[in-house]
């Protein structure tokens, strides 16, 4: 069985295991996925993700995840390295859209949520939907809060506003050592390892598709060890089993 299909099964038998966190229409509900996530639902799943571009490497990260194989989750602003506005930075976006990687939101700006009242919270957001509705035709689902800051206020204004919020369990930390991938290698070997002794844990990790050492080294030697330890990699709304999909209109 392809990859593809194991992953769309996978998803399937999630999805019935938790009946209970069903809607009628037969996906998981807005109320199954709540809170901050951290981790995978589906069991042995990887979900890499990437903050804060796109930047001067985005096209050098999707060529190297589609050679690889991997579909990942882009966690994207409207103007802060890049600027959508721009017509070769909303290429970018485009063509990884094309290519099956998952466009989430990032906010605007790569503003502090936490230091917005819900006004300012609901700019953020909707000026980097109206930038991604032209741009790809759809509107994320799926953000992550700048610096990880979502305050209990900051949650309830964003779910409101019909955001599910990711965060990650595992910090390759790679802005403070942009060309040493080796650094951010190790974050995944300590949790891979980790994992082994338990047997249960799933991963979201954090890296930013900006940083060189990402871009250029990080992510073969990363997927490789991923997959040496009999995980699969998908992205956020896959390895999460929900079927009510990472877009709406």
């Amino acid at each position: 069985m392809a990859e593809g299909a194991v992953v769309q099964s996978m998803i399937m038998q999630v999805a019935q295991q938790a009946n209970a966190a069903l809607s009628i229409t037969g996906k998981v509900s807005s109320d199954a996925i709540s809170g901050i996530i951290t981790a995978c639902r589906i069991p042995k799943s990887f979900a890499m993700t990437f903050d804060d571009g796109p930047g001067k490497l985005f096209d050098q990260v999707v060529d190297r995840l589609d050679e690889l194989g991997v579909k990942a989750t882009f966690f994207v602003n409207g103007n802060n390295v890049g600027n959508l506005d721009n017509a070769a930075d909303a290429n970018k976006i485009r063509r990884a859209y094309q290519s099956g990687h998952q466009i989430a939101s990032h906010t605007f700006s790569h503003a502090d949520l936490d230091q917005l009242d819900a006004a300012g919270i609901r700019s953020e957001m909707d000026k980097l939907d109206q930038q991604l509705l032209r741009i790809i035709g759809r509107r994320p689902v799926y953000m992550r809060p700048p610096f990880g800051n979502a305050n209990s206020a900051t949650q309830r204004t964003l779910q409101k506003l019909g955001y599910r919020i990711v965060n990650w369990n595992l910090d390759t930390l790679d802005w403070k050592h942009p060309r040493n991938a080796k650094e951010s290698l190790k974050a995944y070997r300590r949790a891979l390892n980790q994992a082994a002794n338990s047997g249960s844990a799933t991963f979201i990790s954090l890296q930013h598709d900006i940083q060189p050492a990402t871009a250029n080294q990080l992510i073969g030697r990363a997927v490789r060890l991923v997959r040496r330890y009999g995980y699969r990699l998908m992205r956020v709304d896959e390895c999460l089993g929900d079927q009510s999909g990472a877009y709406r209109q």
